[in-house]
Order: structure tokens, then sequence, then C-alpha cells
């Protein structure tokens, strides 16, 4: 896959500098890196959006999406979800090449299962 940009490579809420509820700047660049732009949108998806198990309702979660999707100008289609679990599988690897405990690395294994197994109500 060829990089189209460099990526923030972690664009939680948490790297977001907030004024309320407007966001005014992203911080830690540590995993900033050559790749796609979905892969950050993906990324933020996953964790701003809160797409696990233990998150809001499946509808919720769904409607979330699509409207992350409409700021974005991109359909919530098969090329997003799959940068969505390419972000839980690509912070798997981190965690696996960096000897994160046991349990976290279980914990994202849980929650590329769920991931797959509720992508489609997603749409």
């Amino acid at each position: 896959m060829r990089a189209e940009t460099i990526v923030h490579g972690d664009p939680d809420p948490w790297n977001v500098l907030w004024q309320g509820d407007r966001a005014l700047a992203l911080i830690d660049f540590d995993e900033a890196r050559p790749g796609r732009r979905l892969a950050d949108v993906g990324y933020f998806a996953w964790k701003g959006l809160r797409l696990f198990p233990e998150g809001p309702s499946i509808a919720e979660q769904a409607q979330r999406l699509r409207i992350l999707a409409d700021g974005y100008d991109i359909a919530v289609d098969h090329e997003l979800l799959t940068a969505i679990e390419a972000a839980v599988a690509w912070l798997h690897a981190k965690g696996t090449r960096d000897a994160w405990p046991r349990e976290s690395l279980e914990q994202l294994e849980s929650e590329a299962s769920w991931l797959r197994d509720t992508v489609a109500a997603l749409r």
C-alpha cells in the first residue's frame, strides 16, 4: 500500500487540546508515520467514538460513525470499516512488539473479534 501522507498515528481524544467542546490542536506525534489518510480516520473512529463492546449501543455507535463519515465526506463502507479494523490490528502489533501486558493484548484481541462480528451493523 502506497503512503498518501504522514498520519498522526494516535488521533485519540486525549491527544487533542480542547477548549470546551472545540478542538484547538492535535498533539503527541510520536506515532507519526507514512500512511493513508483513512488510517487516522479509522483509528479516531475506533477510539474517539468508542466502537467497542463497552461503548454505547450498536445503534448509537452506527449513528456516531455516520456523523463522523459525513464530516469527512466519506461513506461508511468497506474501506472505512476495514480502516477501523486495521487500527486495532496496528495497535495490537505495536503492543506485541513493545511487550505490553498480556491483559492489554487480550483486550485488543477481544475488541478486534467484536468488531469483526459487529461490522455489518455499523453500516
